[in-house]
């Protein structure tokens, strides 16, 4: 007889799991878009051409995003180690958590990897992410300030 607590935790870790995996895939979709250059943002003039005003507001926002690439590209590496250590995450929650619905003699050595690898993985990606946020946040409050310093941009009617 399985303990009611044991298939509480269980199942809630299935579900952590799952979420864990749907967000290691847009992860990795989002990995190869970076490498592959794709621009996120569509800064094609509206019809019409919009005057010197819109062309000034899109000349500074694709300089924003170079500078985000930039910024991207220094943490490529990182992202990418801390994409293949979140798989390893959510595999060990997975086979804890099962292993634990299936009463087996190793579902405790397998919950405590999937406990301690994952409070290590949080913590480890909470220093990448934190430098990653502060760079971003520089190049946005630069573009936020040139915006500020070039006086009102009047978008036409």
């Amino acid at each position: 007889m399985r303990p009611s607590g044991l298939t509480a935790v269980c199942i809630l870790g299935i579900i952590l799991a799952s979420l864990g995996a749907i967000g290691w895939c847009l992860g990795g979709a989002g990995l190869a878009m970076q490498a592959s250059g794709v621009n996120q943002m569509n800064l094609t003039p509206p019809p019409g051409g919009g005057g010197p005003e819109v062309e000034e507001i899109q000349r500074r926002q694709e300089e924003m995003l170079k500078d985000l690439q930039v910024v991207q590209d220094k943490y490529m590496i990182v992202n990418v180690a801390l994409w293949v250590w979140q798989l390893v995450t959510v595999t060990l929650l997975f086979i804890g958590c099962i292993a634990g619905l299936k009463m087996a003699p190793s579902s405790v050595k397998w919950l405590k990897y999937a406990m301690f690898n994952g409070i290590a993985f949080e913590l480890g990606r909470l220093g990448p992410q934190i430098m990653m946020q502060r760079e971003t946040f520089a190049v946005m409050q630069k573009m936020m300030s040139d915006f500020g310093d070039a006086g009102p941009l009047r978008l036409p009617r």
